[in-house]
């Protein structure tokens, strides 16, 4: 892997993962357009052999208090 600039020559613990993720959204992205509700992205992730699942429940944590 290029480092790439942006990271301005630090590499993080998943960089690599991170950008192999970030490049399969603007292809697929790139390939679609825009418009499409999040399961079309996500079918075509999932053809391109990426797993994915869709509503998955995580929380989200704002001053100690959690929200679902």
């Amino acid at each position: 892997m290029s480092q790439n600039p942006a990271y301005h020559g630090v590499m993080y613990k998943h960089s690599e993962l991170t950008e192999e993720i970030i490049g399969a959204f603007f292809a697929v992205y790139n390939a679609l357009g825009y418009g499409f509700l999040e399961k079309g992205y996500v079918n075509a992730l999932k053809n391109g052999g990426w797993p994915t699942r869709q509503n998955h429940k995580f929380s989200v944590y704002l001053r100690s208090s959690a929200s679902k």
